[in-house]
């Protein structure tokens, strides 16, 4: 069983920012925050969280019944495989130092020199596949009176699970802020939807309950994907009512979030946060190598079509020789010729359905 990574102690980071903030700190001079890559990776802060490979490490365990609560909630498409790993740290800073806002808020990246294409909020849909109906809310639901019993229970059965990895001494001792960010880890849950039929789980657990946790890790190592090593409230207040996790304008929120870690990046933090996988897809959907790219641009959701060989083959050695497209290639300038997966979603086999040793579609 994979051990629990230790969880290393960072500085407290604003849990939201309202839409006013960030239009003040984009009015900054964002070049001018910018630290080239050579100095940030001198001075590296903690990897990010976001990591979408534990969301179908912990899909595949679910039961039909859980599977069809999270679909209830607008998250079909969170059961797909997704890439095992993220590229390269240096990568990934490499694309933060390269991107601006334009006048209209939306996130202008510079392929190379002479060359910016622009990622919009409704492109979170294409890449995500969730948003594609916008929501009535642009922030994560908020907690009543029902949910403190509701969390003590997932508290109580996250406990067992850390007791029982202890004792089978796969759980390394963790720091954190929080008791919540100690067991509302992936090999926490993963324990618990292994073993659901345990006598002490199934006293407390069902799958309702084993569809929060799961909308949980969809949030915290994806969508919101926050940098610091305490479980804010307002993650675990969102997934505990599954019926109003489908009301969120998703495509707003995921984009903002995302938005709101550009301005940190550029003005000194070193904390990568957000889904900052809308930016290494879009990327990506970006390159012309007829060897390596997806024999398919235009199905969706585009992060569930690469795998990490995929990636790493169209990165290369040297990202300022990487080809481009012309935009009218991409699935961005072809809206209304896109479409979504029909197949079944993750598999008992990871790689099923998804590619070769080639880095092709089988």
């Amino acid at each position: 069983m994979e051990t629990l990574e230790p969880e290393e102690s960072i500085d407290s980071h604003e849990e939201t920012m309202n839409s006013q903030n960030l239009q003040d700190k984009e009015s900054v001079n964002l070049q001018e925050g910018t630290m080239n890559s050579q100095n940030q990776q001198d001075n590296l802060g903690r990897p990010p969280r976001c990591a979408p490979h534990a969301i179908s490490e912990l899909g595949i365990l679910l039961s039909e019944t859980a599977r069809e609560f999270v679909k209830s909630a607008g998250f079909h498409n969170m059961l797909r495989e997704f890439p095992s790993k993220i590229p390269k740290l240096t990568f990934v800073m490499w694309l933060m130092d390269r991107v601006q806002f334009d006048e209209s808020g939306n996130i202008a990246l510079t392929l190379k020199e002479g060359m910016t294409r622009t990622l919009t909020k409704e492109d979170v849909y294409l890449i995500l596949g969730i948003g594609k109906t916008p929501g009535e809310r642009t922030d994560l639901p908020s907690g009543n009176q029902e949910y403190p019993a509701v969390l003590k229970k997932l508290h109580e059965i996250l406990s067992y699970a850390s007791r029982k990895l202890a004792e089978k001494g796969t759980k390394k001792s963790r720091k954190a802020a929080n008791k919540s960010r100690v067991l509302f880890t992936k090999q926490c849950i993963k324990e618990v939807l292994q073993n659901a039929g345990d006598d002490e789980i199934k006293k407390h657990f069902d799958n309702e309950m084993a569809a929060k946790l799961f909308c949980f890790v969809v949030l915290d190592k994806l969508l919101i994907s926050p940098g610091f090593s305490t479980v804010t409230k307002s993650l675990l207040d969102a997934v505990l009512n599954l019926d109003e996790l489908k009301k969120v304008d998703w495509s707003t929120l995921v984009f903002n979030k995302l938005k709101e870690s550009i301005v940190d990046w550029k003005t000194g933090s070193r904390n990568l946060t957000g889904c900052i996988y809308l930016l290494i897809v879009f990327f990506l959907d970006n390159i012309k190598n007829e060897l390596h790219q997806d024999p398919k641009p235009f199905l969706i959701p585009r992060l569930s079509r690469y795998t990490f060989k995929r990636i790493t083959d169209l990165l290369g050695d040297d990202y300022e020789k990487i080809n481009f497209k012309s935009w009218e290639d991409t699935c961005y300038a072809n809206r209304g010729s896109v479409e979504e997966y029909t197949e079944p979603t993750v598999r008992s086999s990871p790689d099923a359905f998804r590619s070769s040793d080639n880095g092709h579609e089988e």
